[in-house]
């Protein structure tokens, strides 16, 4: 079975397109999301022509804005185009600032090794504990204007925003919860049945609750995933990183943007993909491609 490789991506595309090469093999299919406001970067993918790999790029694109619903409702386009297409083995979502840390064939291996496990990484401790409740106990209505600085609309959305959530403080309103809550990176690895059960449940209360949570990415698979029998199946819930099998450093940065100096310490990584990285450092992207599909 395939391996269908679904990508979020709005700019950076000597990078993207680095990333694609590297992904290039005729057992896996590569699914890509382009913002719709990125109308430059597009024009650029549909030029593009891999050697082995099918790649769509999806027809109906959304404006994915940070910290709202629509970051979800990017990653569950990308599910349900490439499930429609299926089965694959594994479903991994990566960003477009992502790079595999192995070749194809190592990371085919892998999962063949591992079939049948949830690759997803979970934050652990006490301040991701209170994150979460700040996250789901509030409406964060109007989320879609916060990054929109230059629009004329966004000072007027911000205070209304910020009036609602000192409201809800001020009464000490709080939104129920039935179900344990989890947090964790929104990149993961999921076979083709968590795929099947995470599409499935696209009308669910407990995925409706997330529509006006602050950062849904970062809780609703990993929520959905721990209240489902495929609990059991996830494959490290104690290692944020070796749960997703991707090196991402949170310690450096928000997520640390990997340097020409971190070469070695990223070759010498036993995970699968790292994040992130920048067209502006393409020496370092360039020198990692050429050590992992040289060691392929």
């Amino acid at each position: 079975m395939k391996h269908a490789f679904l990508i979020i991506a709005h700019n950076e595309w000597p990078l993207l397109k680095l990333l694609l090469s590297m992904l290039d093999d005729s057992r896996n299919d590569l699914y890509l999301h382009i913002d719709r406001r990125a109308e430059g970067l597009r024009e650029q993918v549909e030029r593009y022509r891999p050697e082995q790999s099918r790649l769509f790029l999806h027809p109906c694109p959304i404006k994915t804005r940070w910290g709202n619903y629509s970051q979800v409702e990017t990653e569950l386009l990308l599910f349900e185009q490439a499930y429609r297409n299926g089965p694959y083995l594994y479903y991994h979502l990566l960003s477009g600032t992502d790079l595999p840390l192995k070749p194809p064939s190592y990371i085919h291996h892998f999962f063949e090794l591992h079939k049948g496990q949830e690759f997803l990484g979970f934050f652990q401790g006490a301040q991701h504990e209170a994150d979460i409740r700040k996250k789901m106990s509030l409406f964060y209505l109007l989320n879609h204007h916060k990054k929109e600085k230059k629009s004329i609309v966004h000072p007027v959305c911000s205070m209304a925003r910020n009036v609602m959530i000192g409201s809800q403080k001020a009464v000490r309103f709080r939104r129920s919860l039935h179900f344990e809550c989890k947090k964790g990176s929104n990149w993961v690895s999921i076979t083709h049945d968590a795929c099947a059960y995470l599409l499935s449940q696209k009308d669910s209360k407990m995925l409706k609750r997330f529509r006006y949570t602050l950062c849904p990415d970062e809780l609703f698979l990993h929520t959905l995933l721990w209240n489902s029998p495929f609990r059991e199946r996830i494959f490290d819930t104690s290692d944020l990183q070796r749960g997703s099998m991707r090196k991402i450093d949170w310690e450096r940065g928000k997520p640390y943007t990997w340097q020409e100096q971190d070469l070695e310490e990223l070759l010498a990584s036993d995970l699968l993909f790292a994040r992130k990285f920048t067209s502006k450092r393409m020496k370092l992207a360039l020198a990692l491609r050429d050590r992992v599909m040289h060691a392929g």
